[in-house]
């Protein structure tokens, strides 16, 4: 089996000719930025210069894209003048701490970056959420660019303005609100991703259908076979509406204190299964761990609305369609059913949406709503956690 990291890709074109992308403005905490969709987008260097006067970038690149698209985006960034600092990290989740985040704010400060300059995180989720970390919190905020390479970078992690690093066992713990200058999105990296990557970030296009368009459900059943085949059109029309399912979250609720809320649909059980099953090992990619956090609160939903729709059924056949996991598989996991239970279980403790009275869990009511519910008794819970056994 290739292993994900070391699948060579193909050069990206930055001045290859196609045709017009798609431009979505985000308004989130008063700041309005472009979300440009296409296929080989350029004119970074452009739009740089649009934002500000000075000419120093600082490129965080996973280190994946070392050869291939970063040479490519720093040869064109020094021939129109810029000053260009690279720092490569690596992807995985055990790099998602405050120790690299502290590594790239020390190469900031040892290069003379000053706030006018600009930072372009070039990566998947975990580049972004560091980078944007480092963003916001060097000399309390830098331009920030996010050029976002896997799914679900591109369609969830990316828009929003949530960046943060994990803590110990927490997901996300040390973290705040900071949005970029223009995020450009584009589809040639999904073209060249890693088959478990790309299925992993359907968990979060699937989610973002589920809890607020049924039509879009349906649309990926229809078309499953061509997105999985990636079929360029396919792509950018799956992104096109995804990233508006995000914003129509995210943009009256920036802070996360209603609406947004139901974007954690999966993620309460979701998240327990991923701290669970090792943080920095990937037992369960995010989107994978996501899934599966659908297919316990399917099982909740179908038990506390009792209506008779059969929710765990439509999300495994959901899911199945783009080969993403509806149970854990117990020969991955060292520790017995029972013990793994226990260990989700108290992992629910440390979720974020918790409040005083306990877990607050997003459920469907019916398919294209999401609602809270808070106050769900621990059977259902252990109930639902045993179901993915």
């Amino acid at each position: 089996m290739k292993s994900e990291r070391n699948i060579k890709t193909r050069g990206m074109d930055l001045y290859k000719k196609v045709k017009e992308p798609s431009v979505i403005e985000a308004s989130l905490d008063g700041v309005t930025y472009p979300i440009i969709i296409g296929s080989s987008l350029g004119g970074i260097a452009e739009r740089i210069s649009s934002i500000t006067e000075s000419k120093r970038v600082f490129i965080l690149c996973d280190s994946f894209f070392k050869e291939g698209y970063c040479l490519q985006l720093e040869t064109d960034l020094k021939k129109n003048g810029f000053e260009v600092i690279v720092f490569f990290m690596e992807g995985g989740r055990a790099n998602k701490t405050i120790y690299t985040a502290l590594n790239i704010l020390d190469n900031l400060e040892s290069n003379e970056i000053t706030r006018d300059s600009t930072l372009i995180a070039v990566g998947g989720g975990i580049v972004g959420d560091v980078g944007g970390f480092a963003a916001a919190t060097f000399l309390r905020g830098m331009n920030l660019l996010n050029i976002p390479t896997t799914v679900t970078a591109q369609v969830d992690s990316a828009i929003g303005g949530k960046v943060a690093v994990n803590h110990n066992k927490t997901i996300n713990a040390i973290g705040t609100y900071y949005h970029p200058q223009a995020v450009l999105i584009d589809i040639e990296f999904l073209l060249n991703l890693p088959e478990r990557d790309f299925r992993s970030g359907m968990g979060e296009v699937v989610k973002s259908a589920i809890i607020k368009d049924a039509g879009f459900c349906e649309y990926l059943l229809d078309n499953s076979e061509s997105i999985m085949d990636r079929d360029p059109d396919q792509l950018i029309e799956m992104v096109k509406r995804t990233v508006q399912i995000k914003l129509d979250h995210v943009q009256e609720d920036v802070r996360e204190k209603g609406i947004r809320l139901n974007l954690n649909y999966g993620h309460t059980i979701g998240q327990s299964i991923e701290m669970a099953t090792g943080t920095s090992n990937e037992i369960y990619r995010h989107g994978e761990a996501v899934c599966l956090g659908m297919m316990a609160a399917a099982h909740l939903a179908d038990n506390y609305y009792n209506d008779g729709w059969d929710r765990v059924g439509f999300h495994r056949q959901i899911l199945e369609k783009f080969h993403l996991p509806t149970s854990i598989d117990m020969e991955q996991i060292h520790v017995d059913p029972s013990t793994l239970e226990g260990m989700i279980y108290e992992n629910l403790k440390k979720d974020k949406k918790r409040i005083a009275i306990g877990s607050r869990f997003v459920l469907i009511p019916q398919l294209g709503r999401a609602e809270i519910i808070t106050g769900i008794k621990s059977d259902p819970i252990h109930a639902a956690i045993k179901s993915l056994g």
